[in-house]
């Protein structure tokens, strides 16, 4: 799995998931969100059950209350009829009765009150009923009162009970009624209802409870009687003899349990959110303590390989990153000793060959010359070759003394103001031998005279080993060519080559103000893309091109370069040449 990660990140041409920091943080929030996300989970599950026992706890309340308020509606009921004065009802006229039915109906804030008489004629409070329907179902309740019962029942008044008067208004729906007998003695004179209107019974709306009562008979709970937001518990209500007469909603609004769910979803969500900024920050800055002294080793570590032995890590502390630090320092030490060591063994070593080698070689010329007798044509022949050797020898040592002086630091160049162009020519002139043998041309192009303040025994010798390169590395009668630029009072910006096939070991634009850009240009074989880093490095080979040498004319020529605040650098296109260019301030 981590492999395949790997390969996705490197598809995608992200490079940077591979440092520790990123890995750090990676790891930080890892392990910051998991369990974020399960305590979120977590307590969200555990606010929501919560808050359902809640909901479900107020529901059983809500309903419970809306029984004990129905008990003291019928309560209230039976107070009011006990304290009704009987006589009022005995042995009155129609218009006395209905009379005292309207007072007590508004002294009492009633929504029914009627009296049947014994002979089934109905009066009201309002005029309302004329007389009782013979098949209304009302009259089995009237049968069982009659035998001096008193009964409390939430019934259902509708159209099938009673006759009303067109003038009336409209009173069916459901009530909480009391059926009263009124007796004379022992003697039946009729039947008191008394009763209060559901609807109007149970209105809550100051309180924090809704219940809304319908009957059977009409139609169903519409949007906005029952709110999407609501939670709704459903009691059914029965009248005196069992029969379902309508219903009771109990609703309790969600808004007051989802309203809390979602402050604590909130506030979650933002103390996880500062939870993971805090986190990034504290990882970020641990991974900065680990990550700023390795890559500190990682610089000296190039700067090392690069051949600087003078750099020291400094980082403090006693943990392993600053131990290996120290064990670091220490392997710089031994080994600028054993670079000492080396350079000092071949300073020595070239210094103690070349006395013999020049006084071999003044031998030779003595007996070139006969002055120690006569020699054949054949001996004449093997001398000028063992002298040919003994000059290349001789060069290679004293561009090893030359090499060890630069390193050391004890150059003195003898600056002299000359024409870079003159000493170009001369310098192709004295080389062109070479290139005859091969068949090369070299030609010079762009001449533009510059007089430049330099070293010129030491710019000589360098334009000597490009120009042998040139030739060594070029094909059978191919071409070199020479350019020289002047940016003299100009302001110029040399840019990297950007190429899939070209490359360069220059790394970032170069400025050319009064300088002096000399290039020397071969249509060989080319550089060797992956070698290049190690072109101008001391002893470096690179494996494309013929090994002339011993690896020192390029370092040789990066010394002297450098010595004089210039700048050398190479680009090729690896099948068809390269170029060599350095650049010298004018005069």
């Amino acid at each position: 799995m981590i492999k395949r990660l790997k390969y996705i990140f490197k598809s995608l041409k992200i490079p940077a998931i591979d440092t520790i920091t990123t890995k750090l943080l990676s790891l930080v929030l890892f392990i910051t969100i998991i369990p974020m996300i399960a305590v979120t989970n977590f307590s969200n599950a555990m606010l929501n059950q919560s808050l359902l026992n809640s909901a479900r706890y107020e529901l059983q309340y809500n309903s419970e209350f809306f029984i004990r308020q129905t008990s003291q509606e019928f309560n209230k009921l039976l107070l009011i009829a006990n304290l009704s004065k009987m006589n009022y009802f005995i042995k009155k006229s129609d218009n006395e009765i209905e009379k005292q039915l309207s007072i007590l109906s508004k002294s009492t804030k009633l929504d029914l009150a009627v009296f049947i008489t014994k002979d089934k004629k109905v009066i009201s409070s309002n005029s309302n009923f004329i007389y009782l329907k013979p098949d209304s179902n009302l009259m089995k309740l009237l049968n069982i009162v009659n035998s001096g019962e008193i009964i409390t029942s939430s019934e259902l008044i509708s159209e099938g009970m009673f006759y009303k008067n067109n003038k009336a208004k409209n009173i069916f729906g459901l009530y909480n009624i009391v059926f009263y007998p009124v007796l004379k003695g022992k003697k039946f004179e009729g039947i008191l209802i008394l009763g209060t209107k559901m609807i109007n019974s149970y209105d809550f709306s100051n309180q924090d409870i809704s219940i809304l009562i319908k009957p059977t008979n009409s139609e169903k709970l519409s949007l906005a009687e029952i709110k999407s937001n609501s939670i709704i518990k459903e009691i059914p209500i029965k009248g005196y003899l069992g029969n379902i007469i309508g219903y009771a909603f109990i609703r309790v609004n969600n808004e007051k349990f989802i309203n809390p769910l979602i402050q604590n979803i909130k506030a979650i969500s933002v103390i996880s959110i500062i939870s993971l900024i805090v986190a990034i920050i504290i990882a970020a800055l641990f991974a900065r303590t680990i990550t700023t002294p390795i890559l500190k080793l990682v610089y000296f570590a190039r700067k090392l390989s690069e051949g600087d032995l003078d750099l020291k890590v400094n980082i403090k502390g006693k943990d392993e990153i600053a131990q290996l630090a120290n064990t670091f320092n220490k392997m710089a030490e031994e080994l600028k000793t054993q670079e000492q060591l080396r350079d000092n063994f071949v300073a020595t070593l070239t210094h103690d060959l070349k006395v013999p080698m020049l006084a071999e070689n003044q031998t030779i010329n003595y007996l070139l010359k006969e002055d120690y007798g006569p020699i054949t044509s054949e001996q004449e022949e093997v001398l000028s070759l063992i002298k040919s050797t003994n000059n290349s020898s001789l060069e290679m040592v004293s561009t090893l003394l030359e090499v060890y002086r630069y390193d050391m630091g004890n150059v003195q160049l003898f600056k002299s103001e000359f024409d870079i162009v003159k000493l170009v020519n001369e310098s192709i002139g004295q080389i062109k031998s070479l290139a005859n043998d091969k068949k090369i041309i070299i030609n010079m192009e762009k001449e533009e005279n510059a007089v430049i303040s330099a070293d010129e025994r030491e710019i000589k010798r360098v334009l000597h080993n490009l120009i042998s390169n040139a030739i060594a590395n070029g094909v059978h009668r191919g071409h070199i060519i020479c350019e020289i630029q002047s940016y003299k009072n100009k302001d110029s910006i040399y840019n990297p080559i950007a190429s899939s096939d070209s490359y360069t070991t220059l790394k970032s634009p170069l400025i050319l103000n009064d300088m002096v850009l000399v290039s020397i240009k071969d249509d060989g074989i080319g550089l060797n893309r992956e070698e290049m880093p190690e072109l101008f490095k001391r002893f470096s080979l690179n494996k494309g091109r013929k090994p002339a040498g011993t690896g020192l004319g390029l370092y040789y020529s990066y010394q002297v370069i450098n010595k004089h605040n210039g700048y050398i650098w190479a680009e090729s296109v690896e099948g068809q040449g390269s170029v060599f260019k350095f650049t010298l301030p004018v005069a």
